[in-house]
């Protein structure tokens, strides 16, 4: 079964690149073959994806941001991949939108900065909005990134995104690292603790059934 799972946020540098490798990473890792569409101007995760990486597993990009192309576009991938991952540069185009509607998930990435925490509400408004104009519901949850374990704002930030009606919030939580800034940079997988977050990440969505159950490989005969 297929999935395209998009991230969108509104403000720029809460990590929706980031996400988007994470993800990718632990899907390909597992056998699954997935496509990044990147319709971010920066082309962050392309950028990493391009680059030829012994295991790394299937993972392929291609760069679209004409509004008027991109559904075609995502509809068509479909068929050829297990996981559409597509990142974005923000909800204030039309391409964001096209993008949510034809997305199976919509992830939402948070820092600690209020300014991400106002772009997390305001973004989750616009799927609500958007989800009633087309008159069918888009999924979306909240994937808080780059928080320190054990200080007081984790769980003030969290009460205080819960407080916004249809807004919803992962338990795991993918927590300050420089191993997810390290993959970026140079296109290798991510590893060590940023692995071990983004594979809870990964469960809890299987968990929910916002995504599927791992591909189960034959034994050879």
């Amino acid at each position: 079964m297929t999935r395209t799972i998009s991230v969108i946020q509104k403000k720029g540098g809460c990590g929706k690149s980031t996400l988007i490798i994470s993800l990718a990473s632990i899907l390909a890792g597992e056998g699954h073959n997935v496509i990044i569409p990147d319709t971010d101007t920066l082309h962050s995760s392309s950028l990493w994806a391009q680059q030829e990486i012994s295991g790394r597993g299937s993972i392929d990009y291609l760069r679209e941001t004409n509004d008027n192309a991109i559904t075609n576009l995502l509809q068509e991938v479909r068929s050829t991949y297990d996981y559409t991952l597509v990142d974005t540069a923000g909800f204030n185009s039309r391409i964001a939108g096209f993008i949510a509607v034809e997305s199976d998930l919509v992830l939402i990435p948070c820092t600690t900065t209020i300014s991400d925490i106002a772009g997390a509400i305001d973004t989750q408004r616009f799927l609500s909005k958007l989800s009633d104009k087309i008159g069918k519901p888009i999924k979306s949850t909240v994937v808080r990134m780059d928080f320190d374990r054990g200080t007081r704002n984790v769980e003030d930030i969290t009460n205080e995104l819960s407080n916004e009606p249809d807004l919803q919030v992962l338990d795991a939580v993918l927590w300050h690292t420089t191993t997810f800034k390290t993959a970026m940079n140079t296109g290798e997988p991510i590893k060590a603790r940023a692995k071990i977050y983004t594979q809870e990440l990964v469960r809890e969505l299987r968990a929910k059934d916002l995504i599927p159950p791992a591909i189960i490989r034959k034994a050879a005969a």
